[in-house]
């Protein structure tokens, strides 16, 4: 199923030029005692205005940003001044397979990105819409092989969700992880796409064949396979990027048994890439900094909920920040190619967002809307209600630890609204406990007091009532929840300068909440799970997930 939709009319040339056409006027009105002159001075300011949004020819001028991610494929068209235009979407697949592998369909993949691009041309060409540039952002550390001459893939998606390579990452995390950390900003694990890289490798030798992220794939397929490039956010989450260095380390590439020779060109995110498909491709960027960057003002960037398939608490820093269990990356680069000028993020990732929704539907309502579930907490007692603690996908920061099962005090075993809220509560408790940890590390980041949430998930009045009742912060919900497939079009059109999306609606902590409580209690319960005791008299049941 793909899913088209038309975000403001193209005509907006008179809505953007508002104030000149008003000044025009009213002095029009009054034309008789002015001199010809300033009338026609004015009348080629208008002028000078129109064409800078539409161009000599006419036509409006507008920039594409394209998002590929895990669960679905987006395409969003913006203006001059960075208004939502026409945005397309369609789902992708994903096949998680035993022994902890998560694949994806590289052809698949390449069609979904192919057929979004084809609508978005076709709705610009009917509107006499011409785009200049776009920006591709595309999920994070899925890595796969495939034929330099015909471009066809040989394997399948090594999805960011795979953890099939832990066997090999075990041993290098025992005996490399502080190094590893110091040079990456990242934590050694199998979701990173070094094992992944280093397992392919192995598996095809050949010259011919490329490895890369889906990123470089994507560029090499539609760039008519001249370009094998990659940039410096997406591999900032390889594991053999250095962030001193700004580049692929020659180092880790040992320590990973990676051939540094097979591996792609590192770029800045703003660049002059090339054609891609006939649009000059002018930016590159992971999805989760896209995402950032798309639903704030570059320039005084606020810290960034994403809630997607996974959540992201990004931190836009301009120096590097290391804190254990936490991952530094690059937000974005620029400039030239040797030295560019780099920007900084700290993250906290919560894996079990979509997963939760998921868990919902399969066990109690296969039509679960967590749009309109109900905002307040019932009135009961906190501690009457079940208690859940589900690490689903492992726990992410700060633990990061994938062998922890899923646990429930207080539950009857029913699968009702109790069960939806237990489920919905411990979500909102992840997400919580990165921007409590993350207030601590870099307090002056959260000065504001203010945080941007965008994504899918960021629909649910429930989790954002909730983490803004225990952060203390006031949450504000952007007016676009295609933060990356946003962001990659204002990358491409160099807009970040401008006014982030209008907020949709704005969520106030609550002093005394209910969620304050429930919080307080699910931390005791986290931290019986993790050190493997279960003190307080709790009655802990495990909960088994297909």
């Amino acid at each position: 199923m793909r899913h088209t939709y038309n975000c403001t009319k193209p005509q907006i040339i008179i809505g953007v030029s508002v104030t000149n056409c008003i000044i025009w006027g009213y002095l029009f009105s009054r034309a008789a005692p002015l001199k010809n002159q300033y009338i026609q001075q004015l009348n080629l300011t208008f002028k000078l205005d129109l064409i800078s949004l539409t161009g000599l020819n006419g036509c409006m001028k507008a920039f594409l940003g394209i998002d590929q991610g895990s669960g679905s494929t987006k395409a969003l068209l913006i203006s001059s001044l960075a208004e939502e235009l026409f945005g397309t979407a369609l789902p992708v697949s994903i096949n998680f397979i035993s022994g902890g592998a998560a694949r994806q369909d590289a052809q698949e993949i390449l069609e979904s990105v192919q057929t979004v691009l084809q609508q978005t041309r076709e709705y610009a060409a009917k509107n006499k819409i011409d785009i200049l540039s776009c920006g591709l952002s595309t999920q994070r550390s899925g890595v796969l092989a495939w034929d330099a001459d015909t471009g066809k893939p040989l394997s399948k998606v090594y999805n960011w969700q795979d953890l099939s390579t832990e066997d090999f990452i075990l041993p290098l995390r025992e005996k490399y992880q502080d190094e590893i950390f110091k040079m990456t900003g990242l934590p050694v694990s199998a979701h990173y796409a070094a094992g992944k890289i280093h397992s392919l490798q192995q598996e095809f030798t050949e010259p011919n064949v490329r490895i890369g992220t889906l990123d470089t794939y994507l560029v090499n397929i539609l760039s008519d396979k001249r370009l094998f490039v990659t940039d410096s956010s997406a591999a900032s989450r390889t594991m053999l990027y250095s962030l001193t260095e700004k580049n692929w380390s020659k180092k880790l590439c040992g320590i990973f048994k990676v051939d540094i020779k097979r591996l792609p060109l590192v770029k800045p995110t703003l660049y002059n890439y090339g054609s891609l498909n006939g649009i000059n491709l002018t930016a590159l960027c992971a999805d989760q900094q896209a995402a950032t960057l798309g639903v704030n003002n570059a320039n005084t960037p606020l810290p960034t909920l994403i809630l997607g398939t996974v959540g992201s608490l990004i931190v836009p820093l301009d120096t590097p920040v290391f804190s254990k269990g936490y991952m530094t990356n690059v937000l974005y680069s620029k400039g030239s190619e040797e030295n560019p000028d780099t920007f900084f993020q700290i993250e906290g990732t919560v894996n079990c967002c979509g997963a939760t929704i998921d868990l919902i539907r399969e066990r109690v309502d296969k039509d679960f809307n967590f749009e309109t579930f109900p905002c307040t907490l019932p009135e009961d007692s906190p501690d009457s209600y079940p208690l859940a603690f589900l690490p689903l996908g492992g726990t992410a920061s700060p633990d990061w630890r994938s062998d922890l099962p899923c646990v429930l005090s207080n539950w009857n075993k029913k699968y009702d609204e109790k069960f939806i809220r237990a489920a919905l509560d411990n979500l909102a408790c992840f997400i919580s406990l990165q921007v409590d940890n993350l207030k601590k590390i870099v307090p002056q980041a959260f000065s504001s007091g203010t945080i941007t949430a965008t994504g899918g998930i960021s629909r649910s009045d429930y989790i954002l009532q909730f983490v803004a009742d225990v952060s203390e912060c006031v949450i504000r919900r952007a007016g676009s929840t295609q933060g990356s497939a946003l962001g990659a079009a204002r990358l491409a059109a160099r807009s970040l300068s401008a006014n982030a999306p209008q907020t949709t609606k704005t969520f106030t902590p609550a002093s005394h909440s209910i969620a304050s409580r429930r919080w307080s209690l699910w931390n005791t319960l986290r931290q019986e799970v993790l050190s493997g005791t279960t003190r307080h008299g709790l009655k802990v049941l495990r909960l088994k997930l297909n």
